[in-house]
């Protein structure tokens, strides 16, 4: 008898205009496309196929309903939205609202209903290279569907998009004058530091003891470097063939322009900050692997140097550094790693080529010496930091001394090999100057 009763509650709310609330979801085949293409991150090519949306982006997708939905006398999302319930203030209908990644609202009106639970919507107002969250609102009621994330891409996608990297500094609570470095993408921010953690990173005389991720990182530096933004959707094996789309793209344009490469030329990796995921873990730090994508360093075919391409190779035209060219769209240069261990305690930093031989210098016959290329081969490197452009080998009461390493010392941060573009040859050679890959340049 309670059976009934509830059954007969639930049909009677749906009745008298209790439209209910989160009661829907978008499926996984929701997917916006621009005529018989994805533009969506997602297996989207099956929904895409055949369609013909005249230049325009559209939302496809299906809604799954709840019992409280299927079970009442709306049936499905079409009715939700358009029929009348006694008690409704006015016609019933359904706006999408769009969210994007800064809380920016956009109402979109142009969509519809080809199937009860199924829909479309014209998305064209949207920017690209944005992730937003769709939620549909039925506007008398105020009740909305449960909302669904949807990360729509540059179909083009090159040159490749770059973002800054930022750098923080975190105190150590057992040597507070030991300071350790931590990165992050501005699109994950650090959280804040639990009291339980071993270390201080935020300014405790200005906000308190408690930590917040309101509050700034101490010694932030924004775009302290920079990477290849990790949404572009050439990052992502969207034809699910085991190789990055922009791998893909690489190789096709050097073929076009006549040259050629051997096997998979995985020339981008996705780069992690140095450092464990329990030391990251405690400043906060919890998605420190996933900073960005940068690209393996180059091999000179005769000297076996390595470089980063720029406006002399791209100078060149030739095959290989001409699809790069157009890939990236900029010249490059490297980057690299460094440690210090003091106290038992042991920092990284990352520094870019432009600023690291500024003020990089060896020991010779006691004295600190500007070294040549090669030098930096055969001999220890280091750097005193904060980098001081002016006096470089005069070590400040502030600084810190700094050795340059290779990426084998810290450990995998890119899993990437050495790149010989004549040949079109991935090899296992290390940078004659310990360079763990190549950047945008600034």
């Amino acid at each position: 008898m309670k059976f009934f009763a509830f059954l007969f509650a639930v049909v009677t709310l749906s009745a008298w205009g209790a439209r209910p609330d989160q009661a829907f979801s978008f499926k996984e085949n929701t997917c916006v496309c621009r005529n018989d293409k994805p533009i969506s991150k997602g297996d989207c090519a099956n929904v895409c196929r055949g369609k013909n949306t005249k230049g325009a982006d559209v939302l496809f997708g299906e809604f799954s309903v709840s019992s409280v939905i299927a079970n009442s006398s709306l049936k499905h999302v079409r009715n939700w939205c358009y029929k009348y319930l006694i008690g409704d203030s006015g016609n019933p209908k359904c706006v999408l609202e769009a969210t994007d990644s800064q809380n920016k609202k956009t109402i979109l009106t142009s969509f519809s209903f080809p199937k009860n639970n199924s829909f479309s919507a014209d998305v064209s107002s949207l920017i690209e290279d944005e992730t937003y969250w769709f939620r549909l609102i039925e506007t008398t009621s105020k009740a909305k569907s449960i909302p669904y994330d949807v990360y729509i891409f540059d179909p083009i996608g090159i040159p490749l998009r770059a973002s800054g990297i930022n750098q923080y500094t975190c105190l150590q609570k057992l040597w507070p004058d030991g300071k350790v470095h931590f990165y992050y993408h501005p699109r994950f921010a650090p959280s804040a530091v639990r009291p339980v953690d071993s270390f201080i990173c935020h300014d405790v005389a200005a906000h308190g003891e408690l930590d917040s991720e309101l509050y700034p990182r101490l010694e932030t530096i924004t775009g302290v470097t920079s990477l290849w933004n990790q949404t572009n959707f050439l990052f992502f094996d969207n034809n699910s063939d085991g190789v990055l789309d922009v791998n893909e793209l690489y190789m096709k344009k050097v073929a076009e322009s006549g040259g050629a490469t051997k096997g998979n030329a995985r020339l981008f990796g996705l780069l992690s900050a140095p450092g464990s995921k329990e030391v990251n873990g405690e400043a906060g730090n919890f998605l420190y692997n996933q900073l960005g994508f940068l690209m393996s360093y180059w091999l000179d075919s005769e000297t076996l140097k390595s470089y980063c391409p720029g406006e002399l190779q791209y100078s060149s035209r030739k095959p290989h550094h001409k699809a790069i060219q157009e890939i990236v769209g900029t010249a490059t240069e490297g980057i690299y790693v460094a440690d210090r261990s003091e106290n038992e305690l042991r920092d990284y930093l990352f520094i870019r080529e432009t600023d690291l031989k500024a003020v990089w210098f060896l020991i010779k016959n006691g004295v600190p010496t500007k070294p040549t290329e090669s030098d930096a081969q055969f001999q220890t490197i280091y750097f005193h930091y904060p980098l001081n452009k002016e006096a470089p080998f005069v070590k400040g009461p502030h600084q810190k001394t700094y050795r340059l390493r290779s990426e084998d010392d810290v450990g995998n941060l890119s899993n990437l090999q050495a790149f010989i573009g004549e040949s079109g040859e991935m090899i296992a050679h290390p940078s004659h100057d310990r360079k763990i890959g190549c950047i945008p340049k600034l």
